[in-house]
C-alpha cells in the first residue's frame, strides 16, 4: 500500500504514467477524501484549542462562557464522529490503489498481459 502522503502530492504524476494501471482504482476519491479528512481534522483542532483557552481561564466562569463550552463539547463531539467516518472511507478508499510497479516490469495493455 503506498503512503497516503504519496497518493495525494503524487495522484496526478500516477494517474498520468500509469493510465492503465490506475484509471477506475479510486484514485481521484482518495484525493477528494483526503481533503475532507484534513479540513475537518482541521476544524476540530480550532475548536479543541478554543475550548483549551476557555479552560485555561481562572476563576468562576460567567453563563455565556459555560454556554460556549457546552456548544464546543457537542461541535468536538460531531466533528470527532465526522474525522472517524472519513478515516474510515479512506482507508477503503485507499485499498483499492495498487502500488506502483518495479520499473523493469513491462507494461501491458492491461493486467492479464
Amino acid at each position: 500500500m503506498l503512503a497516503r502522503e504519496r497518493l495525494r502530492e503524487g495522484a496526478e504524476d500516477l494517474l498520468r504514467q500509469f493510465p492503465e494501471r490506475y484509471r477506475g482504482t479510486g484514485m481521484e476519491p482518495f484525493v477528494e477524501l483526503d481533503r475532507e479528512r484534513r479540513e475537518s481534522v482541521t476544524k476540530l483542532e480550532e475548536k479543541r484549542r478554543r475550548r483549551n483557552e476557555i479552560s485555561a481561564v481562572r476563576g468562576k466562569p460567567d453563563p455565556a462562557v459555560l454556554e460556549e463550552m457546552k456548544a464546543l463539547k457537542d461541535e468536538i463531539r460531531a466533528l470527532e464522529a465526522e474525522v472517524e467516518a472519513r478515516e474510515t472511507q479512506l482507508s477503503e478508499a485507499e485499498r483499492g490503489i495498487p502500488n506502483v510497479p518495479h520499473p523493469t516490469v513491462p507494461r501491458g495493455k492491461d493486467e492479464s498481459a
